[in-house]
């Protein structure tokens, strides 16, 4: 069988008996909801690392930990697909807020904002311990912004050119898709057509498309028209993402967004929704101005409104947004959630302020203060003008899923929308258990199976052996969120314990302060270089640029078996891979399991994998003080259960061999194309010393110096480029 990995390093490989299955965790008892929306079974589920490795009647024996759920709904971990968590993942990166409503992973870059370019966020972000798992976005907003600014104009040929190549780089940086912002400066100068010459570049690459649509209110028929436009024109999955309908002239609309949705479907345009429990939207105070007043930014807005004429002219649209669009016909429905230049403001509503400054409460007054506002930099608001009756018939449509539109707050600062500590509570306490909006199993698939699939999750969403271990146990009685528009800082109750990635983060309703989140990666992120360790023991993906999807790609699909697959979380972290073209750019950490207590069902056996001559792939020593970069490059080898460095230009020279733990040991030179002949270096260590470190029987009893290379003795280590 020819290798269909080009570039690949056989160093070593170990063949070794099986021990009986033994689990990290033993869930027991649970009432399992599979995340399908089948209804829950009684049954017991096992972790092992970062999988579920079994469902069924397990034995309690063969576990290191038993949690009995005495009852409660394990389901998969609920996926927010729609989060501005990246404004808080850093201050707070335990995410306190989502693991208690039973959030693992979460979508970030939505409504056409994100960081651009992509790959540093996300190279920043793998570097972090993070409570949650962490997917993005491309937003087209920011990319306008990148090539055009705020200018409100139609983009030249050439600056299309580059904004389809800024889409292209970030799919390849890790996105997920496409997102629009079309309501907001300045994605809400781009014509249609532009968004779907963007949206063609994503879907080529297999992503996806959401948007804020141009219009929430008034013009949310047309809106929803345009949303399906760009998927079906674009030929990529399309979704309207915090759908609602918003002024109280417009309510009710949402029979016909629906209708639309629906019969999108039926002529096989793929198009969803994603909606939150509230009858409060919440953005920036420049929702309520024209957006033809924003452009050129702020300078440029204070140039309008000193200008009596255009300030005219914005004042009107601004008193027209309170009676007919997000004030729902009343300055007391827009409230401050924070304001950067006056935190005192939080809480206050634009009646309030109007009050306080000593002015009739009046539309007209009102805009004046939301004028004011804006020119000392604008504030978060919270603008009740939804109906409960479009809320619950958005929630109720089969292709919805749950998205929060929160973050990650700080807790205790200002006074920010409810949906941030309780979007996903609220469905089950409310919704569920209380209105019988929905059914249990329905809820959960709308808040796991669902956006997994929608957003190409394949290995999460699902409660179901081979699985990632994002797991959440809650109380279907008491499940709520306290969370409120007067005290916000409030958790959701009734969830008991949250497994991210096999970590459990949340147990017995208390926070353990271990954190098991991780970055995700979109369909085209393309990995520089990546390594495998195949083993008795485990086989590893180590690079961390890397996918399960991206090897079994490499290596043919059949072969790789998904318990097979395993990060190496939790693992000591003997030395890093780094880019062989950039070597300040660390991809993975070469790691060995020195408990050995974890072992896969099956290994991939790599006979087949050429041993030549020829330079496969490149690692370098790294070191407390930095990359080595004057030493050699080399490869890695697995002596003793041990990882070696043999460091050299390739397997036609000789070079040093390195220890992990006490460095340099001593020289070999190739003899033949598996035996390497060791030199003691008597700065270093003498033979003796050598074959204490990695083993006497790695020697040949001919040749003392002699390493044995043996196939049936040693792990592989495979280094593969990408093509």
């Amino acid at each position: 069988m020819a290798c269909m990995v080009r570039g690949c390093l056989l160093a070593v490989l170990t063949l070794g008996a099986l021990s009986a299955q033994t689990y990290d965790v033993l869930i027991r008892n649970a009432r399992i909801l599979d995340g399908a929306g089948n209804p829950w079974f009684a049954g017991d589920v096992a972790v092992q690392g970062d999988r579920i490795a079994a469902v069924g009647r397990l034995d309690p024996l063969g576990a290191a930990m038993v949690v009995d759920a005495m009852g409660l709904i394990l389901a998969p971990g609920f996926i927010d697909t729609h989060s501005h968590g990246i404004r808080g993942i850093q201050e707070t990166p335990s995410a306190e807020n989502l693991i208690r409503q039973g959030v693992t992973t979460i979508i970030e870059g939505p409504d056409g904002s994100s960081p651009i370019p992509l790959r540093p966020f996300l190279d920043k972000l793998s570097d972090s311990r993070i409570g949650v798992n962490f997917g993005m976005l491309a937003g087209h907003g920011s990319i306008r912004q990148k090539v055009m600014g705020s200018e409100n104009r139609r983009a030249t040929a050439d600056e299309l050119e580059r904004m389809k190549d800024l889409a292209r780089q970030s799919m390849l940086d890790g996105a997920f898709g496409l997102s629009t912002g079309l309501f907001y400066v300045p994605g809400n100068y781009a014509p249609t057509e532009e968004v779907i010459e963007l949206a063609k570049v994503a879907g080529s690459m297999g992503g996806l498309h959401t948007s804020h649509m141009r219009d929430e209110a008034a013009g949310v028929i047309d809106s929803v028209k345009e949303t399906i436009r760009i998927g079906e024109e674009g030929h990529l999955p399309t979704q309207v993402t915090h759908h609602k309908v918003i002024g109280k002239a417009n309510w009710g609309l949402s029979v016909e967004t629906l209708r639309l949705v629906e019969a999108a479907r039926a002529r096989g345009v793929d198009a969803t929704i994603d909606a939150y429990p509230y009858t409060a939207s919440s953005t920036g105070t420049g929702a309520l101005f024209p957006q033809w007043a924003m452009a050129g930014g702020s300078k440029a807005l204070a140039e309008r409104l000193a200008a009596p004429e255009s300030r005219a002219r914005i004042k009107t649209e601004i008193e027209s947004r309170i009676i007919n669009d997000r004030g729902a016909g009343d300055p007391k429905n827009v409230v401050m959630a924070s304001c950067g230049f006056d935190r005192a403001l939080a809480g206050k509503s634009l009646a309030d302020i109007t009050r306080e400054r000593g002015k009739e409460v009046s539309v007209q007054n009102a805009a004046e203060t939301a004028i004011e506002i804006q020119l000392r930099g604008g504030c978060s608001a919270i603008y009740h003008a939804i109906s409960e009756e479009d809320v619950e018939r958005i929630l109720r449509y089969p292709f919805t899923m749950i998205a929060s539109d929160g973050g990650i707050p700080v807790f205790g600062r200002d006074v920010p929308h409810p949906r941030n500590y309780g979007t996903f509570a609220r469905v089950l306490g409310r919704y569920v258990r209380e209105r019988r909006v929905l059914t249990l199993e329905d809820a959960v698939r709308k808040m796991t199976g669902l956006p997994a699939q929608r957003f190409g999750l394949q290995d999460r969403g699902l409660i179901r052996s081979g699985m990632k271990a994002d797991l959440v146990l809650f109380d279907p009685a008491t499940v709520a969120d306290k969370s409120d528009f007067a005290n916000p800082h409030q958790y959701a109750v009734g969830v008991h314990s949250v497994w991210v990635n096999g970590v459990r983060t949340l147990a017995g309703g208390a926070m353990t302060g271990d954190y098991g989140g991780r970055p995700l990666y979109g369909p085209s992120r393309r990995p520089s270089t990546a390594a495998l360790l195949i083993g008795p023991n485990r086989l590893g993906l180590v690079a961390r640029d890397s996918s399960e999807s991206r090897l079994r790609q490499l290596l043919g699909d059949a072969r790789v078996r998904p318990w097979d697959i395993h990060v190496g979380e939790g693992f000591t972290e003997p030395g890093t891979l780094v880019d062989g073209n950039d070597p300040s750019r660390a991809l993975g950490v070469l790691w060995a399991d020195k408990e050995q207590r974890r072992r896969p069902k099956a290994v991939y056996v790599c006979y087949d994998l050429p041993i030549d001559r020829r330079k496969y792939g490149d690692c370098l020593w790294r070191t407390e003080e930095g990359i080595s970069v004057g030493s050699p490059l080399g490869r890695i080898a697995s002596i003793n259960r041990r990882p070696f460095l043999l460091s050299g230009f390739g397997w036609d020279y000789g070079g040093s061999v390195m220890s992990w733990e006490q460095g340099a040991l001593g020289q070999w030179t190739t003899e033949g194309s598996l035996n390497l002949r060791f030199q003691p270096d008597d700065k270093r260590a003498t033979l003796p010393e050598a074959r204490q470190v990695m083993g006497d029987r790695n020697f040949s009893s001919a040749h003392p110096a002699m390493l044995k290379l043996n196939p049936r003795v040693y792990q592989i280590v495979v280094v593969f480029t990408d093509p």
